[in-house]
């Protein structure tokens, strides 16, 4: 049985955008942080392009993910987000663990 899923995030931030994004995501977390389901959240920042960016998310399951991108469209936070994209983000979901720790 999965304990567990990994939810990846690639998102890239309109240049022009990226200094005020900035200001929000620590909001952002703090609100995620609170979500139920939420066993951990981490956000790195691309090496060569610092405007791209991936959000690591540790679920307890994949609907507690979906609870949450749906809880954000409700409230218009995606919808925010999504002007300052540049394209769509793009989502992957990682079910197993195979590092052995």
């Amino acid at each position: 049985m999965i304990s567990s899923v990994t939810v990846t995030v690639m998102v890239e931030i309109r240049p022009d955008a990226w200094s005020g994004y900035l200001k929000h995501l620590s909001d952002l977390l703090k609100d995620a942080r609170t979500f139920p389901g939420l066993q951990d959240i981490r956000v790195v920042e691309h090496k060569q392009q610092p405007n791209k960016i991936l959000f690591i998310e540790k679920w307890n399951t994949e609907a507690d993910y979906d609870a949450y991108v749906s809880h954000c469209a409700i409230h218009d936070h995606a919808k925010a987000f999504r002007t300052l994209c540049v394209g769509e983000p793009f989502k992957d979901v990682w079910a197993v663990d195979i590092s052995g720790t």
